[in-house]
């Protein structure tokens, strides 16, 4: 998807763009019948050597918003310690029960013309909790002067997503879908959603370099009239003409207050 010569990466970069928001996926065939995925949920997931992460960053794939999208998790820690206990039957079963239950429901919709698709609603506490942390997510977004930015507002679309996933989960053993989501699901949510977070801001760290693009002689000036600083200040910061900046100092003051 990074590759600039490779017709097939755009287009799967714009499948899973697509695919995010649950729209219309179009697929174009030369040889074949083109088709539409009218409710369509790709999901990728896969590992990746440590010295390739800055390439998902490049040539597209963070200006298009994929990388937004993507919920990256690093390995935190690590155990050298072998074991010789098993995970117990009960696990598995269980496990096996409510994936084949959640499946089988799903299907169900799918299947039958008459059956709508399952809405799910929440009590009082659980709306009140999501309400207010999508309001720290807008509050920590508009403070935010990294990448994380971008990836923050999509926080706004995956709380959601992952409120409904957490929810489905902790129903399907009993198949109780309908029952109203509870503050507790969203709290599991949210610590589900910070942890995605963190690891993304450890990707940030670990492996981005952000090139920090020096101010212009413009806000130069605005900094400098807001200070009382003079244009003689200005002049030796920037190693510009005495003119120049008493061109452009002029200009700043002729512009209307905001």
């Amino acid at each position: 998807m990074a590759n600039k010569s490779s017709t097939e990466g755009t287009a799967w970069r714009t499948f899973f763009l697509q695919g995010n928001t649950n729209k219309y996926i179009d697929i174009s065939r030369k040889t074949t019948e083109s088709f539409r995925i009218e409710k369509s949920y790709p999901t990728l997931l896969g590992s990746i050597q440590n010295q390739f992460v800055p390439k998902l960053f490049a040539d597209g794939n963070l200006e298009s918003g994929l990388i937004d999208r993507i919920l990256f998790t690093n390995k935190l820690t690590e155990n050298n310690q072998l074991s010789r206990n098993d995970i117990s039957t009960e696990v598995y079963e269980n496990y096996s029960k409510s994936l084949l239950n959640l499946l089988n429901y799903r299907t169900e919709i799918e299947n039958t013309f008459e059956m709508d698709d399952l809405q799910i609603a929440l009590d009082l506490k659980a709306n009140k909790r999501l309400f207010d942390y999508s309001q720290e997510l807008i509050n920590r977004q508009n403070k935010a002067t990294d990448l994380s930015k971008e990836y923050i507002s999509k926080m706004l679309i995956n709380i959601h997503k992952l409120s409904l996933l957490t929810h489905l989960i902790l129903n399907s053993e009993k198949q109780t879908y309908q029952n109203k989501m509870s503050v507790d699901t969203i709290e599991i949510a949210i610590l589900i959603l910070e942890f995605y977070f963190i690891n993304f801001k450890i990707v940030l760290d670990e492996n981005i370099t952000q090139k920090v693009k020096p101010p212009t002689v413009e806000e130069i000036i605005r900094l400098a009239i807001k200070n009382n600083a003079s244009q003689k200040d200005v002049v030796a910061i920037t190693g510009m003409n005495k003119s120049t900046i008493s061109r452009k100092w002029n200009n700043e003051l002729m512009q209307p207050a905001t």
